[in-house]
């Protein structure tokens, strides 16, 4: 048992582990520092704002189509 826990194959281990957990102690702090999930949050902000105004234009011309721009009185102007 000795012979095990003073070998190399611990001492692998444990690195590997150390190497795992550096994303999760480093990576909320670079994220913080270069702005990543901000600026991913706000080109999602953009898209869906422009998904909205497209939405609201198609809904628009369905219900209120365009018009050729004359105007029409009582029907005589045929």
């Amino acid at each position: 048992m000795n012979k095990f826990l003073r070998g190399k194959i611990p001492h692998y281990l444990g690195t590997i582990a150390f190497l795992l957990w550096i994303p999760y102690l480093f990576g909320p702090i670079l994220n913080n520092v270069f702005g990543i999930t901000g600026r991913r949050v706000e080109k999602e902000r953009q898209l869906e704002i422009e998904r909205i105004d497209k939405l609201v234009v198609e809904t628009i011309n369905k219900k209120f189509p365009p018009t050729t721009g004359k105007v029409k009185k009582n029907g005589s102007d045929k």
